[in-house]
């Protein structure tokens, strides 16, 4: 990749001007100079452009021209713009679509970038916030990443019909009348792994990423009809069936109306501090979801304080439209010091009177619709997040619908697709492109492509499993493919299904994601019109093919012997380097089986055989065996022996039998 130009717009009195620039060589024009350096480091190279005006000045546009040449078996990963926006790999073939007319009319560009950055739509562009990758069929990738969003979002542009990258910084309405750095950002060349260690690295220092948790939430199930009684009925559900959940988060629903927090639904009767003391009596944490920076046309917010409500020209600030408050619903101004004093106080009271540890803080990027006071955008957004963070303090922040690259860092868990929905696709909002659209496929996908992001700058959120059948015209197979997938590539795992309702078999299902597990060395790639997932869970080595397509898919099983612990069916070995025929939306997942004897070859209780087990320890013919406090399934352990003959597990008698020419396995029953 090689950066040719710069170029900078600006206006110096009541004029315009353009700088052209070479990175690395000083320039002038009126009122202007810039200096840009290009400094070595590991994997690349980290760019920058410091502006020094005469005087002031407002910025119009920054951007770089580069030359890369894109290869037919490229894959191009784009970030989208915040939590809810389609993040995935394109093919050079491809193209992002813009969103169709009829989406403006129920203000859907509001929850996008498609009024800061219009997609071109023609085939083979593309554009990506923050960061971008490109990884070639032999592995070998280019990213480009920068280091400071707050000096204006950056995007880049992929034009891979004319071999060319625009990267372009967000600077509308930036007054600058001082010396400052504005472009600062990395381009490296490596293995895509080490890439990501060493950009999310550079950008969150030190960062250290809390654990991964399981939890409950009302809004899938419920939605905005949630009363006191049926968190209570879910609660007790819960702790009937022994479920070893960290987290209960009361969502949407519970407050009067959106922006009016401290006044409770009348369905709340005993208030939100007694909820919150039953909720930590079960054993869970509670949690809670405010919308800090948006309220409701019909709040009592918006009628008595409208001087808090953003304006534009004097009319307030569209942030959004939805069928389930009072329709449109506004943007609040992060600059009036009465609100942000207001919204303390509203965290004060969820988190320190009523005792809520986790707040999910939802709509983030209605704060930064507008540049504001001479900041862009982005300086609006970094501001809100910031205070935001003090406001919660060590409390747990659930970051969702916010700009990626202003979270990390700040928040504990981010949502990092879409919400899902109880059907696969809306095909209505696919065709007319919207991105941020309520679907299970959208939100999938992004799942699967910001995979990377969990552990580095914060804990994956990938939105909840949703096993349950009543009110769900999912199939079997793609319900176990969003359970599956959530699994691998989430460290938040969360449901809204009441599980008193399961069935056995679909409650076996969702208690085989007990205990949660950390996954490393994940490698996702394609074979036979399927993804093919390897990962690691500790020693244990796994490959998972889902097909997410509506035709059916024949991936192949590298090399090797594996097990697999079907949804429904017996538990089976099957041999690799042959096609496993999937389903339409069919997943399953295989554990690669050591070639070691007196190693676990397989189990039945954990959704990923073998990583609910801590140890398996073999002295002479006595194995012992020892599995997590979490597991919540019978479980069948599979132990890999020489040849036949007795041996005791745990005390007990078990006898080799042979499974298969070469493979003689213990089979007990823990």
């Amino acid at each position: 990749m090689n950066i040719q130009k710069g170029f900078i717009r600006y206006r110096a009195g009541k004029r315009d001007y353009t700088l052209s620039f070479t990175p690395g060589v000083p320039a002038r024009a009126q009122g202007l100079e810039v200096t840009s350096e290009l400094l070595p480091v590991d994997h690349g190279w980290r760019v920058t452009a410091t502006l020094a005006p005469d005087g002031p000045l407002s910025l119009l546009d920054i951007f770089f021209e580069a030359n890369y040449r894109f290869l037919p078996d490229d894959r191009i990963f784009c970030n989208g713009f915040q939590s809810w926006t389609e993040s995935r790999e394109f093919a050079p073939g491809e193209r992002i679509r813009p969103l169709g007319r009829a989406g403006r009319v129920f203000k859907l560009d509001r929850f996008g970038d498609y009024d800061i950055y219009p997609c071109p739509g023609g085939r083979g562009t593309f554009h990506s916030h923050t960061y971008c990758s490109i990884r070639q069929k032999t592995g070998a990738t280019t990213l480009l990443g920068s280091l400071d969003e707050e000096t204006g979002y950056t995007i880049f542009a992929c034009d891979a019909k004319r071999n060319r990258i625009r990267v372009v910084k967000d600077v509308e309405g930036t007054e600058i009348s001082s010396p400052a750095t504005l472009v600062d950002l990395l381009l490296l060349q490596g293995r895509e792994d080490e890439l990501h260690s060493a950009y999310f690295g550079a950008l969150c220092p030190g960062f250290e990423a809390r654990g991964p948790a399981t939890g409950w939430t009302s809004w899938y199930h419920y939605y905005t009809d949630i009363s006191e009684s049926i968190i209570e009925e879910n609660l007790s559900a819960l702790e009937r069936e022994r479920i070893p959940i960290q987290l209960f988060q009361v969502d949407d629903g519970w407050q009067a109306a959106v922006g009016d927090w401290l006044d409770i639904k009348p369905s709340f009767p005993g208030g939100m501090e007694a909820l919150a003391s039953r909720i930590r009596d079960r054993g869970f944490r509670p949690g809670l979801w405010l919308a800090p920076f948006i309220c409701e046309k019909s709040s009592r917010l918006a009628k008595e304080r409208g001087e808090w409500l953003l304006r534009h020209e004097g009319k307030p600030v569209a942030a959004g439209w939805n069928p389930l408050w009072s329709g449109t619903f506004y943007a609040l101004d992060v600059y009036n010091d009465e609100f942000l004093y207001h919204m303390h106080n509203v965290f004060d009271t969820a988190l320190n009177r009523w005792g809520f540890d986790m707040v999910k803080l939802d709509f983030l990027y209605a704060a930064a619709l507008l540049p504001r006071n001479g900041k862009p955008r982005s300086a609006v957004m970094a501001k809100a997040m910031r205070f935001l963070r003090r406001c919660a303090g060590d409390r747990l922040i659930l970051g969702c619908g916010v700009p990626l690259g202003a979270a990390f860092g700040l928040v504990d868990y981010c949502r990092v697709g879409s919400d899902v929905a109880p059907k696969w696709e809306d095909r209505l909002l696919r065709a007319v492109n919207y991105r941020e659209r309520v679907s299970t496929a959208n939100s999938l996908a992004s799942t699967v492509g910001r995979g990377h992001l969990n552990g580095r700058v914060f804990v994956n959120d990938p939105d909840v499993v949703m096993l349950r059948r009543e009110k769900n015209a999912m199939s079997d197979d793609e319900r176990f493919t969003l359970f599956l997938l959530n699994n691998i590539f989430g460290g938040l795992i969360f449901t809204s299904d009441n599980v008193a309702h399961y069935s056995p078999d679909t409650m076996r299902i969702y208690r085989s994601l007990f205990p949660l597990r950390e996954k490393e060395g994940t490698r996702v790639s394609d074979s036979g019109g399927a993804l093919k997932i390897d990962f690691a869970i500790g020693e244990n080595r796994y490959c998972a093919l889902a097909n997410l397509s509506s035709r059916r898919s024949a991936p192949v099983l590298d090399e090797g012997l594996y097990f697999n612990a079907l949804p429904a069916g017996d538990p089976a070995f099957t041999a690799g380097g042959e096609k496993i025929p999937l389903r339409p939306r069919e997943s399953r997942c295989y554990l690669s089986v050591k070639d070691d004897f007196f190693t676990v070859s397989g189990t039945t209780a954990h959704i990923f055989p073998g990583s609910e087990i801590l140890a398996c320890v073999q002295n002479g013919d006595a194995i012992t065996v020892t599995q997590s406090d979490d597991v919540r399934n019978d479980n069948t352990v599979f132990i890999r022996t020489p040849g036949p003959g007795q041996y005791f597990i745990n005390g007990l008698p078990v006898q080799a039998g042979q499974i298969e020419e070469g493979l003689f396995v213990l089979k007990a029953s823990l």
